[in-house]
């Protein structure tokens, strides 16, 4: 039976777990298994490397040795592999792939932040496949590829082999059972090498057929003498949108030859074995060569429910635009969940646009970053949407007035939010400093929320939940400073904040507050003058959420006491529960 060595704490859910290694030399002469890591956590990398080769329970000891030093091992932490440039270095990478005990691999982060040439990067993609192929199971990967590569040197033959490369880690990360993939950073030099075609998106498959007979007999032989990455893989899983060589070319050189065609392509097997569910990156170059055949495959053939993605690096040029907004949305049209994180200033109508197409989503997020100017959340003009299945909403609080807003009665608007009307609206208010203007745009930005459910769901409204969270990007104390000053919150605004009473058949609100101590300090009652501050900016709130800095620990939600609970009851008579997470 595998069990965990008590002196050597693995993460469940990470890492693990450690078979019971059979009795070696190796306690016989040391005495034990704690006096021989006593003496190798004092060896640098290298010969903790080494010395893992020796035996089995050397191996368990030496690894972990490796791996503490980087807090691998932390019960509340990630596995997070930074990769190292130079082969002389031992990174957590290279231990994990001399161990003979670690099988399972929870949530592995690999970043490379200081590799910058093509031949590591390729290594490191190769070493990444080696031990993603040693686990017997993977759930988390999240990869970090800084756009740091140097441009200069990078020819046909060493971009063939990285594409290679990277080919093969994937398509074994999905083959291994990964259900939530997070690709950040891709950089964008490969894509560099390559344009839209000018007739991209009319070319129809005939007609892409044609060109494709017409080139010319050098072309082919190119074809047939290149590295399988070069080739398009036949059989391989084909996107209902056009595909990329039908609309992207590779521009040739003076000499009128064209290059290669290169591209990362999916393995056969791939609808049999891909459990991803989620699917996250923050670049759009995955969606453009040489990468978006892999991508958009893998999101066609797998179960994806969620998908979250940042619009920042979308093409100016409207076409490809579309293009690649099209072509995610044919590859996964039945997701449950759509994230936006981000987006170019004044692109935020054309991809709520976009998102309305999902018509089977039930939770759709909307952060802070998708309005980076004041202006980019006004005059969406967003009436005409429709999400029927909608049933959670998550965005800022000026973003939700937008949202719900509708040209016709409640009555015959209520269709495009049938399912919200027993939801949850989740309206998140950033305090970015503690000026007077600041505090008044809090309390308009909740009257208006509150506003725009009561005139969207009607008398529906009171079976909807409203969650209003305050976050401080300025210094909390600072802010609750200005608010606690005398006649810092005018009255006739906290008149309008305060309008839930007991018979306002209106909607259940929840106040969620981001406070910067532990659960023990707000046990203690350290925060709660500050609390009823912000408390009078709400008073008709029902539920109320304290959110400490150990919230990323995930413990257990934890009441109050009734002796808090009464002082605030005092500010907020409607407040039925307390809860600190």
């Amino acid at each position: 039976m595998a069990v965990a060595n008590p002196i050597l704490p693995c993460r469940p859910d990470c890492i693990g777990p450690f078979d019971t290694p059979e009795p070696s030399p190796s306690q016989e002469v040391w005495g034990s298994d704690e006096l021989t890591q006593l003496i190798l956590q004092f060896l640098n990398p290298l010969d903790l490397h080494k010395s893992a080769q020796v035996c089995r329970n050397w191996n368990r000891i030496a690894v972990q040795c490796m791996l503490d030093e980087n807090k691998l091992w932390n019960p509340q932490r990630a596995s997070h592999l930074r990769l190292t440039s130079s082969p002389q270095e031992k990174d957590t990478l290279s231990a994990l792939l001399i161990s003979v005990n670690v099988k399972q691999l929870g949530y592995v982060n690999f970043e490379w932040t200081r590799i910058i040439s093509i031949k590591m990067l390729q290594r490191s993609f190769e070493r990444m496949q080696r031990l993603v192929e040693r686990m017997s199971s993977l759930r988390i990967v999240r990869v970090h590829w800084p756009s740091m590569l140097e441009e200069v040197g990078i020819t046909d033959s060493s971009m063939a082999s990285l594409c290679s490369s990277i080919e093969g880690f994937l398509n074994a990360t999905i083959a291994q059972g990964c259900s939530k993939l997070m690709l950040t950073g891709f950089n964008d030099i490969l894509g560099k090498r390559y344009q839209l075609k000018k007739s991209a998106g009319t070319v129809s498959s005939k007609s892409a057929s044609t060109s494709s007979q017409r080139a010319s007999i050098l072309a082919k032989a190119r074809t047939l003498l290149a590295p399988n990455s070069m080739k398009q893989t036949e059989g391989s899983l084909a996107i209902d949108v056009l595909s990329d060589e039908a609309n992207y070319c590779r521009p040739g050189n003076r000499f009128g030859s064209p290059p290669p065609w290169i591209s990362i392509a999916p393995s056969p097997q791939l609808s049999e074995t891909s459990k991803l569910t989620q699917f996250e990156t923050n670049t759009i170059n995955l969606f453009r060569p040489p990468f978006s055949q892999w991508t958009l495959a893998l999101l066609k053939a797998s179960p994806i429910t969620e998908l979250c993605l940042h619009f920042t690096d979308l093409p100016d040029d409207t076409i490809e635009q579309n293009l690649i907004l099209d072509r995610i949305a044919d590859a996964a049209p039945d997701i449950t969940s759509l994230y936006i994180d981000s987006v170019r200033s004044g692109t935020m109508k054309d991809i709520m646009r976009w998102a309305s197409r999902f018509q089977q989503v039930q939770i759709l997020g909307i952060q802070p970053a998708c309005f980076p100017t004041p202006d980019d959340d006004k005059n969406l003009d967003l009436h005409e949407l429709d999400f029927p299945n909608l049933t959670r909403l998550e965005s800022p609080a000026s973003f939700i007035p937008q949202f719900l807003k509708s040209d016709s009665a409640p009555a015959d608007s209520l269709g495009r939010f049938k399912s919200l009307s027993s939801g949850l609206i989740a309206a998140t208010y950033r305090w970015t400093s503690s000026s007077s203007s600041e505090v008044a745009s809090a309390v308009n930005a909740i009257s208006l929320v509150k506003s725009a459910v009561h005139e969207a769901l009607g008398s529906l409204a009171e079976d909807c939940t409203v969650h209003i969270a305050f976050r401080f990007v300025h210094d909390f104390f600072k802010v609750t400073e200005a608010l606690n000053r005398p006649g810092a919150i005018p009255p006739d605004l906290l008149i309008k904040a305060g309008e839930s009473t007991s018979d306002d058949a209106g909607p259940k609100f929840i106040l969620e507050l981001v406070l910067p101590g532990t659960r023990e300090e707000i046990r203690q009652g350290i925060f709660d003058d500050k609390i009823t501050v912000y408390l009078r900016l709400v008073p008709g709130i029902d539920a109320m959420v304290l959110t400490s800095n150990e919230a990323h620990l995930s413990l257990e939600m934890e009441e109050f006491d009734q002796e808090q609970m009464w002082k605030f009851q005092k500010i907020c008579p409607n407040l039925k529960s307390t809860g600190m997470a």
